[in-house]
């Protein structure tokens, strides 16, 4: 029998579920890669079953609790991210915090990832040069943005002023996200980028520096020719 390498990553995880499971049978709690195998390789499962995406997202957070894992694993698995087979197509299902409070007392304390800020309001991006723009979501998924992503090159579908958000991103702590669901409306700030403002890579509209007029025409151009709406 051959296998494709998505048939074989896909059995791999089975593989770790099935063990993650045996443990748990067993009274242990689940580490960090048990915790995210298990709860994948039952959102793959309930997909091929049928079931739809907003079905699956919603069964996700029923799977695990914190009773059921080792401390700081909630925190340490924030979002959980699968792509996986449904009946009209392949869709990645988004979860944010999947693991849910249990009943067990936990102790209070610092935590994975935890920022110790000194007293008083700090603001972000002091001084930085800012926009507002709408964007709204014209396609059938939810989009998210990350932070420090190039807002200008974010995903096709979404529906703004693409030349007004040229050279900015999110107005976010770093590493978080926004969230735009099918047909959302939603306002956003945005920040300028910093640095020498050399943007490459993401979805290759820019290659070059935000500061050069004849780079954003060219990315302008590219992004109307590539069906970007907004440009």
């Amino acid at each position: 029998m051959m296998l494709t390498p998505t048939e074989l990553d896909r059995l791999t995880l089975h593989t770790a579920a099935e063990l993650a499971r045996k443990r748990q049978a067993r009274g242990l709690k689940l580490n960090l890669p048990e915790a995210q195998a298990l709860l994948c390789d039952e959102c793959l499962e309930a997909a091929r079953d049928g079931r739809s995406l907003d079905d699956v997202m919603a069964f996700a957070v029923t799977i695990l609790t914190t009773d059921d894992v080792l401390p700081d694993v909630p925190e340490l698995l924030g979002l959980l991210s699968v792509e996986a087979m449904f009946e009209d197509g392949a869709k990645t299902v988004t979860v944010w915090q999947p693991i849910r409070p249990g009943k067990e007392t936990r102790e209070a304390g610092l935590r994975p990832g935890a920022i110790l800020a000194e007293d008083g309001e700090i603001e972000l991006n002091s001084g930085v040069d800012k926009t507002t723009l709408v964007v709204l979501n014209t396609g059938d998924r939810p989009v998210h943005v990350s932070t420090h992503f190039h807002f200008f090159e974010c995903n096709r579908e979404l529906e703004f002023d693409r030349a007004g958000a040229f050279g900015y991103r999110l107005d976010l702590p770093a590493g978080a996200t926004a969230r735009f669901d099918p047909g959302e409306s939603k306002e956003v700030i945005l920040t300028k980028i910093a640095g020498t403002g050399e943007v490459t890579g993401l979805n290759r509209l820019t290659e070059g520096s935000i500061h050069d007029p004849v780079v954003k025409a060219a990315a302008l151009r590219r992004a109307r020719e590539r069906g970007f709406r907004g440009a």
